[in-house]
């Protein structure tokens, strides 16, 4: 299973790509998640 993800590969360098996840387990619950925010600073808290 693939899911698309913000990259931060060094500081300041962000790039959209596929990344792939585990399997879920019997005790694990998949999500769908339409829409998701990112703001500068949260990083930081």
């Amino acid at each position: 299973m693939q899911t698309e993800a913000i990259i931060l590969s060094a500081p300041r360098q962000l790039s959209l790509g596929r990344v792939e996840l585990t399997a879920p387990g019997p005790q694990d619950l998949v999500i769908r998640v339409d829409h998701s925010g990112v703001s500068t600073g949260t990083e930081k808290l």
